[in-house]
């Protein structure tokens, strides 16, 4: 089967928590890029887009990233297939 590019948010329980978070999701995740979102008033998200095999469904990225420590909330943003 093809890989997928996922795009998600990840809000955090606590913006001090970003900096372990985004480490974590650098080991279990195929990263191409992550981002970190000043929704306002202090508030951050973590953005990020990476790889994923389209056989695997979204169900297990979305439980793999729940599972760190300080992870609130996962919202997948876009799924498109990758190319090559």
């Amino acid at each position: 089967m093809a890989d997928v590019i996922v795009r998600a948010k990840i809000y955090p329980e606590e913006s001090e928590s970003i900096p372990s978070i985004e480490k974590e999701i650098r080991n279990i995740l195929r990263v191409g890029e992550i981002k970190i979102i000043e929704i306002g008033f202090g508030i951050k998200l973590i953005q990020v887009s990476f790889l994923a095999r389209e056989d695997e469904g979204l169900e297990a990225s979305e439980q793999k990233i729940n599972s760190i420590a300080g992870v609130r909330q996962v919202e997948i943003e876009s799924v498109d297939r990758a190319l090559g």
